[in-house]
């Protein structure tokens, strides 16, 4: 089912593609461990959705999975994640902010918490643009006590909407003691782990990837948190900021596990990181959907340099590939990305 669900969403079959995901989240929950599962049913979902009640529909129906599969810890932080996307198109800005606190309280040395930072940041201005809110005054009185006590439990929040007809209070507080479990084991998890690192790295025990790991952990820590920018620029400058921070702490190696589930919702040429660069540099683009793609590098006279991808089929997701311009000039230098419905090309900058 997995195959039909990837063959429909190449196919922009967005309807297929929900009602495979939720039978396979349904009528095979015991078997399903794959929680990208759930970001493709939002995505379908998401570009159906014309008067929010898919939305409105998508969040209860992951409530109800939370419910029922306590157990399955992954597949439970990726619902509660896209439980709070739903928020934000429902206009509810003032929860799924408070959720995505949540998320950045849990998780300060992860790439969850760094997307629930930003998350949070991009909901804050949207809030400040105005909308339902879902009650700001009592999820500002919650959004303090989140951080008074450091979120080790997850209680109800007052400014959540749940539909009274699927959800009675019993259930409520079996969804909280749920995510509560879940939350906790993650914390613990993470807190252990950095101990141990910070033991070998003190005593000098640690490999060369430990050592790697300790510092993106740190780094993550500390921009792991609640930020509200004033406006859009500032929003991308404090990504962008934050992307450069963990990659010169991890020599370049940015860990992707933060959006391995996440599947884009467009096509997307990024720029080169760093640039300028000496002498290699990272490209990185974005598919929605499986695609047949080409990426050359061309030099200023639009001569062919190299293919970093020669018309090869990839999957839907982010990918990232390394240009090492050691054996070229310094100089301007373009790359284009091409795939049947998108095409876009970049500058970037070799400096010796």
């Amino acid at each position: 089912m997995s195959d039909s669900v990837s063959i429909n969403l190449r196919r922009r079959d967005y309807e297929r593609v929900s009602v495979l995901c939720s039978e396979m989240l349904t009528d095979y929950e015991d078997s399903i461990n794959d929680a990208s599962i759930i970001s493709k049913l939002y995505l379908a979902d998401l570009k159906q959705d014309t008067g929010s009640s898919r939305m409105s529909e998508l969040k209860s129906f992951l409530e109800s999975y939370i419910l029922n599969n306590p157990e399955k810890e992954m597949m439970v932080r990726q619902a509660f994640y896209f439980i709070q996307q739903c928020k934000v198109s429902l206009g509810l800005y003032e929860s799924a902010m408070t959720g995505f606190q949540q998320i950045i309280n849990q998780f300060p040395y992860s790439y969850e918490g760094l997307l629930g930072s930003w998350d949070y940041a991009a909901t804050s201005l949207l809030n400040s643009q105005g909308g339902s809110g879902g009650g700001a005054i009592a999820s500002s009185k919650y959004d303090y006590e989140l951080r008074e006590k450091g979120v080790i439990s997850y209680i109800d929040d007052p400014s959540d909407v749940y539909d009274s007809r699927k959800f009675s209070t019993d259930d409520r507080k079996t969804l909280n003691e749920n995510l509560t479990k879940t939350f906790s084991s993650q914390v613990n998890k993470q807190t252990r782990e950095i101990k141990s690192l910070e033991e070998k790295v003190t005593k000098n025990e640690a490999s060369n990837s430990e050592k790697k790991k300790y510092q993106e952990m740190r780094t993550l820590k500390e921009v792991v948190k609640v930020r509200k920018p004033e406006n859009v620029s500032v929003h991308v400058s404090m990504i962008s900021d934050d992307l450069s921070r963990i990659m010169k702490s991890t020599d370049n190696e940015v860990s992707d596990k933060y959006e391995a589930n996440i599947l884009p919702t467009e096509f997307a040429l990024h720029q080169n990181y760093p640039n300028p660069f000496n002498p290699a540099t990272k490209i990185s683009f974005d598919l929605p959907q499986d695609s047949r793609v080409s990426l050359i590098v061309y030099d200023l006279l639009g001569r062919e340099v190299t293919r970093l991808v020669n018309s090869e089929f990839k999957v839907a997701g982010k990918h990232s590939y390394d240009f090492n311009a050691a054996s070229l000039s310094s100089g301007v230098y373009f790359y284009r990305f091409e795939t049947k419905r998108f095409t876009n090309t970049k500058r970037m900058m070799s400096i010796k």
